[in-house]
């Protein structure tokens, strides 16, 4: 059975009005994020150029970085060369096609790299070309959304659909499983029965 089969017209119709809303709210909680983060306006309606030379990502990792430095000065022994390896290879329209899309790469490539030894797992990461190309847009929200989670740790306010999945999880964790005991309820329970 192929999907258009199992699914009505309208089905496959909400499923992709939903996706790209969802697309659009990531979007639009980057760019808040983002802005939050650089001091300047990332319009949502063009974030992915605004981020495809590579240099506002390294600048993010940079302001990041620094903050957590400040935050746990012991987990970073030598900011300054953190600092220097996320230096952006400054982006000018240039005749030469080739050197300005090496610049572009080489950008992008510095704040995978950063993004990985920060902790962002590789399955969240894009690849260069994403950007470049402007295709695969929500890996890329997406692993910016998992970056400013990690970052949360160092007092790092996230986008709101992060807050709320951080608290989901905290709940899950605070709240039994089916079938585990609850020794606060339990004791409480007890409390209450002796009264």
């Amino acid at each position: 059975m192929n999907l258009d089969e199992s699914f009505s017209e309208q089905q496959v119709v909400n499923l992709s009005q939903s996706k790209i809303q969802d697309v659009e709210t990531m979007r639009a909680e980057v760019a808040v994020w983002l802005k939050s983060m650089l001091g300047e306006d990332v319009p949502p309606d063009n974030l992915m150029g605004d981020l495809s030379t590579g240099e506002k990502l390294l600048y993010l990792a940079k302001s990041l970085q620094i903050i957590k430095y400040h935050t746990a000065p012991e987990q970073d022994q030598d900011i300054a060369n953190d600092l220097k390896q996320l230096e952006a290879d400054e982006v000018k329209e240039d005749r030469d096609n080739a050197r300005m899309v090496a610049k572009k790469r080489l950008n992008i490539s510095k704040f995978l790299t950063f993004c990985s030894r920060v902790g962002v797992r590789r399955i969240t990461l894009f690849e260069s070309e994403d950007i470049l190309l402007q295709r695969n847009e929500k890996q890329i929200l997406n692993c910016l959304l998992n970056l400013s989670k990690i970052f949360t740790k160092y007092g790092i306010e996230p986008p709101e659909m992060i807050k709320q999945e951080i608290e989901q999880e905290e709940a899950k964790l605070s709240s039994p499983r089916k079938g585990q005991r609850n020794p606060e309820k339990e004791i409480t329970s007890s409390r209450m029965s002796q009264v």
